[in-house]
């Protein structure tokens, strides 16, 4: 007997909070994914933040004040079955985080991502990579942080 599957997929344009965005909703062989990228500019990132977690976002306004203000940048997130994702591009400044998720909805493992340019950084993150730049022709500096019993591989980051 032929076992029957369902698929299908939904995708919306428009904006959100006044920016430009778009999402989809896919559901295939009985597994679901929500993704999806918002474009903000001149925004103050902890307030987008806070639409999700307002703890977080007073945390991050107390370490970062002037830094996560006034910013362009595209956010991308992907939430499925096996994996949540979220990545930050503000051009000379990336950051990627990662959950992996087992079959019964547990973590297994997450993984950190960030990559910041020359331009962007100041004091010793500056000196460390135009140093490396200097002394081993590196293009990118990263700083890769993996946890958990099924550690991320970082091309997965990338």
């Amino acid at each position: 007997m032929e076992e029957k599957t369902f698929s299908m997929s939904v995708g919306v344009r428009g904006t959100i909070l006044g920016y430009e965005a778009a999402a989809s909703y896919s559901v295939l062989h009985g597994e679901s994914c929500f993704q999806g990228n918002l474009n903000i500019n001149n925004a103050d990132m902890t307030a987008i933040v806070a639409l999700i977690d307002s703890k977080l976002s007073d945390e991050l306004h107390t370490l970062l004040p002037d830094f996560l203000t006034h910013r362009s940048a595209e956010l991308r997130f992907s939430y499925a079955y096996d994996h949540e994702m979220f990545f930050v591009d503000m051009q000379s400044f990336r950051v990627t985080a990662i959950r992996l998720k087992n079959s019964d909805g547990s973590y297994s493992g997450s993984g950190f991502l960030c990559e910041i340019s020359e331009q962007e950084s100041s004091g010793f993150v500056a000196e460390l990579i135009a140093n490396a730049k200097r002394l081993i022709g590196i293009d990118n500096f990263y700083l890769y942080i993996s946890k958990g019993l099924q550690p991320v591989n970082i091309g997965r980051l990338l």
